[in-house]
């Protein structure tokens, strides 16, 4: 089993397998992988998908799964961790995991501007605001809402990432952050268009426990799965061959019937 990050080393786990989004990182990462295992390649943003959708093509294979996701650094090191669990046989669940992850967390980014901001959208005075020195913004991701707020809200759980701008706010000037927090490195590109910002994913449940339950709900044969390829699938379309996802009744009955006759 392998799943391929098309993202920098500084987003993901320690171990995990890495491709830069270009056409002969893919390759290589690919390569280094057995020819009879299925392999996914989770992107992260449209530019490298559409790499990725090419040296598919260029492979003329329906092994080569892909994914892209758009969470904040800090969810998508939990989703990584997370897929990294995952079994070989449902890789195909990639997006019913994300969905898991974002569900068992919080995510919340501490910014000293909002003006460019889309996800979630500022409102015409947040933008003017955002103009005033010393001013503050809590983005609050997981519920999509945007307020004025000095500090980060405190949260106790199992597991704490951040991610931090490279220019910061004095320590005095903010809270403390949990002891057990684990921060990510330097991302080669912004994750925030703001010149301060602190961002933090408070997640409830442990990697371990949420690839073990998501597995459980996409139990091969008893589960959607690819009308052509009949592998696992959790989203509209199959992340391997493009074709839509059906529940267990619509995968079955699209085999070819025999009559009584022996006829197909």
């Amino acid at each position: 089993m392998a799943v391929i990050f098309v993202a920098s080393p500084e987003s993901l786990p320690v171990g995990l397998q890495q491709a830069d989004p270009n056409w002969d990182s893919i390759l290589t990462a690919i390569s280094q992988v057995n020819a009879d295992e299925d392999i996914v390649l989770v992107t992260r943003s449209a530019a490298a998908e559409r790499v990725a959708r090419g040296v598919r093509l260029s492979l003329n294979t329906e092994r080569v799964g892909i994914y892209t996701s758009t969470v904040p650094p800090t969810l998508f090191f939990v989703l990584a961790a997370t897929l990294a669990l995952l079994p070989s046989d449902r890789l195909g669940v990639v997006g019913a995991v994300e969905r898991r992850v974002i569900a068992s967390s919080y995510t919340q980014v501490l910014m000293s501007s909002v003006a460019r901001v889309s996800h979630p959208n500022p409102t015409l005075l947040d933008h003017v605001i955002s103009l005033v020195p010393g001013t503050r913004y809590l983005v609050d991701w997981t519920n999509q809402q945007i307020k004025r707020q000095k500090d980060l809200n405190p949260l106790e759980a199992p597991l704490y990432v951040t991610a931090y701008s490279a220019q910061q706010w004095p320590a005095e000037k903010v809270k403390p952050l949990p002891a057990n927090a684990i921060t990510l490195p330097s991302q080669p590109t912004p994750s925030w268009e703001a010149r301060r910002w602190i961002e933090a994913s408070a997640v409830f449940q442990q990697p371990e426990q949420i690839a073990r339950e998501t597995a459980g709900l996409h139990e091969v044969g008893r589960s959607a799965a690819c009308v052509s390829c009949r592998r696992s699938g959790s989203d509209q379309r199959c992340i391997f061959c493009g074709v839509p996802v059906g529940h267990l009744e619509l995968s079955v009955n699209s085999v070819p019937q025999t009559d009584l006759g022996g006829n197909s």
